[in-house]
C-alpha cells in the first residue's frame, strides 16, 4: 500500500501550505513544484488520488467524528448527543453560532478540496505532457469532486462564492453567489464530467480495476439523478436514475446481503472513498466513529428511540444494519452498516460508500411519484418494492393511494435505507415540502425533536451560519439570517 502513502504525502506536500485558507492566504507558493506535478501522468494521478485519500481520512467533511454522516444525522432526528462539547450540542440543538468549529470545518475543508480540483483543472490545460485519455480523465474526475463538494456546500450554506479559479485576489473578496447560480455550475460540471469519464473504474496507475474508488461516468449521471431530484426537475431525475439502474446486474445491482452492501467492490457500489490498510486497522472512518466500543458517555452519541421506532416489524435493516453494545445494564444503539471500528493487522474489507444504487431506486420512485406514476410498470411502487423487498418487507399495493401518501412511504424507505449516510436525512427534511403545507417537512417534524434535544426549533435554522472568521476576512461576505450579522 505504499502508494498511497505516496499519494497522501505528495498531496500534503503539494496542497496544504496553499490551501489551509483558500479564501484569505495570499498567491500559491507551490506554483514551480505543482507545474512539474502535470508533467507526468503518474504524479498528476496522484493529486486526484490523494484528494479521494483526503475525503476518506479526513473527519470535517464528508466523514468521521465532525463529518456530515454524523453531523447530519445530530442536526435532524437520527442520534442522541452525549458529548459535552459546545460546539457539538449548538449541532444537536439547532442553536449554532457564527463562531462554531463544527460548521468553519465543513466549509474550509469544502474550499480547500475546491482550490486543488481548481488548480488541477489550470495546469491540465497548461500541460502538453500528459496522455490525452488521462488528461480526459483527471479533467472529468476534476469537475466531478468540485461538484460534488458544491453539492454539500451549498445544501449546508445556501448561498456560497462560486470560486472557479486559484485567483487569491478575486477568491478573497468574492461574495455569496445565489444558489440557482451555484447549481448550475454543478450541472454543467457534472454534464462535462459525463461527457469525459469512462464506464470503467480506473486504478491509481490508470488501468481498468474493480475498485471503486475513482468516479466514473456512471458516478457523474448517479449524482446529476441526486441533483435534479432536488431541484424537483422530475423528467431529469427519472432519466438519469434509470440510467444508472438499467445498465444491468452485471455492472451494479442491489446486493441480496444487506452485510455486503458496505464492503469493497460492492455491486451495490458507485463510488467508494477508501484508507489505506497502514492506517492502524481503521477501514472507514464512519465505521470508526459511529461504531460504538466504549460508553457513550465517553464517546459521544447512539441511535435515537424515535429513529429506532421507524423501522417496520420484520424489516431486515434493524437486524443487520443497527449494532447494540452493553454498558452498564443500558442498552446503546449504534449504526452497523460498517463492521469494523479497528482491525490492527487486517486487510481492508471495508469502504466508504458514497453513492450506491438504493439511493438511485429512491430517488427514481420519488420522481416518478411527483410525475402521478404511482403505481403499476414504471412506477414509484416498483422502485419502493425493489427496496423494501431486499429488507424482507411485504411489497406494497397502492392502487388507492395519494401522492402524498405515496410520498410519506417513499420517505420512510429513505429514513431506514439511507440513515447515517452523508447528512441524507438531514437534507431531506430541509428540501421537502410539508403534507400539512409547513413551509418544510423540517419545519413539522424537527419542532419536537428540537425540544427533545434541548433546544427550541427555529425555521432558519435549516441553513448552517457562515463562518465568522470568513467573514471578518472578506466583508463581502453576508450572513444567513437568524444568524448575528
Amino acid at each position: 500500500m505504499k502508494k498511497y502513502i505516496i499519494i497522501c504525502v505528495l498531496s500534503s506536500l503539494l496542497w496544504a501550505p496553499s490551501c489551509e485558507e483558500f479564501l484569505e492566504l495570499g498567491p500559491p507558493n507551490t506554483s514551480l513544484v505543482s507545474s512539474a506535478v502535470y508533467e507526468n501522468d503518474a504524479l498528476a494521478t496522484a493529486v486526484l488520488t490523494g484528494v479521494y485519500y483526503d475525503f476518506a481520512v479526513q473527519q470535517d467533511f464528508i466523514a468521521g467524528e465532525r463529518g456530515l454522516s454524523l453531523m447530519g444525522g445530530l442536526s435532524a432526528d437520527e442520534f442522541l448527543n452525549y458529548t459535552t462539547s459546545l460546539d457539538v450540542v449548538e449541532v444537536y440543538t439547532n442553536s449554532l453560532s457564527a463562531t462554531n468549529s463544527v460548521t468553519s470545518g465543513l466549509w474550509r475543508r469544502g474550499y480547500n478540496l475546491i482550490y486543488i480540483v481548481n488548480d488541477v483543472l489550470e495546469n491540465i490545460t497548461d500541460s502538453d505532457k500528459l496522455s490525452p485519455h488521462v488528461r480526459d480523465q483527471l479533467v472529468g474526475e476534476s469537475k466531478f469532486v468540485r461538484a460534488f463538494v458544491y453539492f454539500y456546500l451549498t445544501n449546508m450554506y445556501g448561498d456560497v462564492p462560486l470560486l472557479l479559479s486559484t485567483d487569491y485576489k478575486a477568491n478573497a473578496t468574492k461574495p455569496r453567489n445565489p444558489v440557482s447560480e451555484v447549481y448550475a455550475q454543478i450541472i454543467q460540471d457534472l454534464e462535462d464530467a459525463q461527457e469525459l469519464l469512462l464506464d470503467d473504474y480506473q486504478s491509481a496507475e490508470n488501468s481498468i480495476t474493480s475498485d471503486r474508488v475513482r468516479p466514473n461516468k456512471v458516478g457523474a449521471e448517479a449524482l446529476l439523478a441526486r441533483v435534479h431530484l432536488y431541484l424537483e426537475n422530475w423528467m431529469q431525475a427519472e432519466t438519469y436514475s434509470s440510467g444508472v439502474i438499467n445498465r444491468g446486474e452485471t455492472h451494479y445491482k442491489l446486493e441480496d446481503d444487506l452485510n455486503s452492501v458496505f464492503l469493497v467492490n460492492s455491486k451495490e457500489a458507485i463510488w467508494q472513498v477508501g484508507i489505506a490498510s497502514n492506517n492502524g486497522g481503521i477501514n472507514t472512518m464512519d465505521g470508526y466513529t459511529l461504531k460504538i466500543v466504549w460508553d457513550p458517555s465517553f464517546y459521544g452519541q447512539q441511535l435515537s428511540a424515535s429513529f429506532l421506532g421507524a423501522f417496520a416489524d420484520g424489516d431486515q435493516r434493524r437486524n443487520d444494519w443497527v449494532g447494540t453494545f452493553l454498558s452498564g445494564g443500558n442498552t446503546f444503539y449504534y449504526p452497523y452498516k460498517y463492521k469494523v471500528h479497528q482491525s490492527p493487522g487486517e486487510s481492508i474489507t471495508e469502504h466508504l460508500m458514497v453513492l450506491r444504487l438504493g439511493e438511485q431506486y429512491l430517488i427514481r420512485a420519488e420522481a416518478r411519484a411527483r410525475q402521478g406514476k404511482l403505481y403499476g410498470v414504471g412506477s414509484a411502487q416498483e422502485d419502493v418494492n425493489a427496496i423494501r423487498t431486499r429488507a424482507g418487507l411485504d411489497p406494497i399495493d397502492p392502487e388507492s393511494f395519494t401522492e402524498d401518501e405515496m410520498m410519506a412511504a417513499i420517505e420512510q424507505e429513505r429514513r431506514v435505507e439511507l440513515f447515517s449516510e452523508l447528512g441524507h436525512r438531514w437534507f431531506d427534511l430541509k428540501r421537502w415540502v410539508g403534507f400539512s403545507n409547513a413551509v418544510t417537512r423540517a419545519d413539522e417534524v424537527m419542532p419536537n425533536v428540537s425540544v427533545e434535544k434541548g433546544g427550541v426549533w427555529r425555521p432558519e435554522a435549516k441553513l448552517f451560519p457562515i463562518p465568522h472568521d470568513n467573514r471578518l476576512s472578506n466583508v463581502n461576505l453576508s450572513q444567513n439570517p437568524g444568524y448575528e450579522q
